[in-house]
Formats: C-alpha cells, sequence, structure tokens
C-alpha cells in the first residue's frame, strides 16, 4: 500500500512538472505571437534550450502570421472599420508604404516583420498589398526561423551573463502567474 502511494506521488509530482514546462512553453508561443523578440526573451529567461526556443517563437510567428493572412481582411472590415474612420487613400503614409512595398515586396516584408513591424502589421501589410497566401505563411515561417535561431542565440550567449549580473548568480525563475 505504502509503494503505491509512493507511485502516485511520483506521477502527481511528474505531471504538474510537465504541466508547468507546457504553460511556460505556450507564454514563448503567445508572446511570439504578439511582438517577435519577447519570445527568444522569454526562453531564455525560463532556461529552455535554445532549439526549443527557436521552435516556439517560429510556431508563434507562423501561428499569428495563418491568422491574419487568412482572416485580415475580415478583421480589419468588421472590426479595424468600425471603430476608426477609413485612412485616405493618398496620403504621404500611403504613398511611403506603396513605394516600399514595390521595392521590396513579400520578401523585404518578411524580412522586416520581427525587426521592425509586429508579426501581425507584417501580415496585415502582406495582406493589404493582395499576396497570395501561402507566399506570406511561407515567407513568414522563414523569417521567423532565421531571426529565431539569431535572437535567441544572440540572448542566450551574449544575454545571459546580463541576466545573472541583474537577477543575482542563479538567474531567475519565470513564474508566468
Amino acid at each position: 500500500m505504502a509503494y503505491l502511494l509512493y507511485e502516485v506521488q511520483f506521477l502527481i509530482s511528474i505531471s504538474f512538472m510537465l504541466l508547468s514546462i507546457f504553460s511556460q512553453s505556450l507564454w514563448v508561443v503567445f508572446a511570439s505571437m504578439f511582438k517577435f523578440i519577447v519570445g527568444p526573451l522569454i526562453g531564455v529567461a525560463i532556461g529552455l534550450p535554445v532549439w526549443i526556443t527557436v521552435l516556439l517563437t517560429t510556431a508563434g510567428m507562423t501561428i499569428s502570421a495563418f491568422i491574419f493572412a487568412n482572416f485580415g481582411i475580415l478583421i480589419r472590415e468588421k472590426l479595424f472599420y468600425r471603430f476608426f474612420s477609413r485612412p485616405r487613400l493618398f496620403s504621404r503614409r500611403t504613398r511611403r508604404m506603396v513605394r516600399i512595398w514595390r521595392s521590396y515586396g513579400i520578401k523585404g516584408t518578411a524580412f522586416l516583420t520581427p525587426l521592425i513591424f509586429s508579426p501581425i502589421i507584417g501580415t496585415l501589410i502582406a495582406v493589404s498589398f493582395g499576396e497570395r497566401k501561402d507566399k506570406i505563411i511561407t515567407y513568414m515561417a522563414i523569417s521567423a526561423f532565421v531571426w529565431a535561431v539569431v535572437f535567441s542565440l544572440l540572448i542566450e550567449y551574449l544575454g545571459k551573463e546580463a541576466f545573472m549580473r541583474l537577477f543575482g548568480v542563479g538567474g531567475f525563475q519565470f513564474v508566468p502567474f
């Protein structure tokens, strides 16, 4: 009977540990859906290996690109224009966006999205210029993977000492709640 009790306690502790790792991993994906750089920061902060951080960050931006490539026009028409007025068709800002789009296209937008835009804004720019959904998702995923590798490695190897100095010798424990 005592052996069974220890086995049940062991299984419960393992399940809580896996649930904790899973919930922390979801935070990396969720953060990467809205602001790309936050994903690698959280991944390093909670102590995930670099390759898992890269995969989770890439997944977050790709999920965001998928959602807004498929539903971007609907969201813009039904939600955005309901609360805000329609922008002028020919303004300095729209002319600049058209000039940048003609110069760089989807590849440039995807490349700049993790650096300058959020995944949502980069995807909506591509959708508003009528780019095909499969091209948007593909180029955003490639860009996300490349920048996730770069950011994760930079944060892991250059930023770890800064984290340790800022939060003490042993680093810190990320608690999402």
